[in-house]
């Protein structure tokens, strides 16, 4: 259920950020886009109460342990604990934009929508504040963690908002040439600031690969690839697209790029509930936990505990499998237009045949 409500938690975000911006675009930059106020107000509630989750897991657990009350132990987690503290710089942040949003209510008013975005923003860094990387690694942290976070609630919330909640045709060329860029620049951040939190929680990415939270982060990796194809897809043949046809509705691709998205971020809640093995190596690591069962069904632990990656038959074969399977996602998005669904099933499949061709290319 954590993991669950971890997910929606990031799909709120998304929301609630792609509407804040695209309530600031002209008209004529972006198709008519209605996402209504009170989703807005439901999803900022839903952060508050969302983002409450790993901070009662904490209360439960000293709660049961000392044998205190939840009122007790939760005063103490909520002013002692950085967590709890970040909890509630949430709250705060939470019944501001909600203000905000009733006080706005349908009308269009660019002060109200770029307060609302600064107190989004803020939610953010509340989010960025609760973090492992700001607890162990403190501004440094704190400032890497936020920025990755952003860079993916715009990208995947502007997405979201248009992929769902466009009412016409108008205007989809305009959007693309600024979406574009702006979606790239995105990703680049995203991905940079992702190095570095790798650096930071998991320096030993490789034999990572043993543990559970190394596994999980190997399959988030995995489905950032079809991911990548599916915005390509999006960002650049579609201006093929609409040469050929100016009337051409983008809406079911863009929603196949948001699925895709969904599940990297459904992978990246898995995470986010999994202790990193920041303090310790690897080997310390397994001494202490299980080794993933994931990697033991493809490989045995090495005995050094060093994991190697090499050339085989299979991974040569796997590799070429996943190159088609990319030409064909291409080739299905120049000649059909209603294959949505084919695609997920082409990109979900990818992703397992590059992790399973990363498994057995271990040495």
């Amino acid at each position: 259920m954590i993991y669950v409500t971890e997910t929606l938690l990031y799909i709120c975000f998304c929301i609630i950020t792609g509407a804040q911006i695209l309530s600031l675009i002209p008209p004529d930059k972006r198709p008519s886009i209605e996402i209504p106020n009170w989703l807005i107000i439901l999803c900022t509630a839903g952060i508050a109460l969302l983002s409450f989750a790993p901070v009662f897991k904490i209360i439960d657990f000293f709660a049961k342990d000392f044998g205190e009350s939840y009122w007790v132990i939760g005063k103490g987690v909520l002013l002692d604990f950085k967590m709890g503290h970040a909890w509630l710089y949430t709250l705060f942040f939470s019944f501001a934009v909600i203000f905000i949003r009733i006080l706005r209510g349908s009308k269009k008013e660019p002060l109200v929508d770029i307060i609302g975005l600064i107190f989004t923003v803020g939610l953010i860094g509340a989010f960025g504040w609760a973090s492992h990387c700001a607890s162990n690694f403190a501004i440094k942290g704190f400032l890497t963690h936020s920025s990755h976070f952003l860079a993916v609630s715009v990208w995947i919330g502007i997405l979201i908002s248009v992929a769902w909640f466009s009412k016409d045709q108008q205007h989809w060329q305009t959007f693309f040439k600024w979406f574009s860029p702006v979606a790239w620049i995105c990703v680049s951040v995203t991905m940079v600031a992702g190095l570095i939190l790798m650096n930071f929680i998991v320096p030993e990415y490789l034999n990572a690969w043993m543990i559970t939270y190394g596994q999980t982060l190997l399959i988030k990796h995995v489905l950032i690839i079809p991911l990548f194809v599916i915005a390509f897809m999006n960002g650049f043949l579609t201006k093929r697209k609409f040469l050929s046809n100016p009337n051409y509705d983008p809406k079911p691709w863009l929603r196949v790029e948001s699925i895709m998205a969904i599940f990297v971020l459904s992978a990246t809640s898995v995470m986010g509930q999994q202790n990193p093995p920041h303090e310790l190596s690897i080997a310390n690591t397994i001494k202490l936990t299980q080794p993933s069962s994931l990697f033991t069904r493809f490989n045995q632990l090495p005995a050094d505990f060093i994991v190697k990656v090499g050339v085989n038959v299979w991974s040569i074969a796997l590799i070429l499998l996943a190159a088609l399977l990319v030409a064909t996602m291409l080739i299905v998005f120049v000649k059909r237009q209603k294959a949505s669904l084919s695609v997920i099933c082409m990109g979900l499949i990818l992703a397992v045949v590059t992790y399973v061709a990363v498994m057995v290319s271990v040495i």
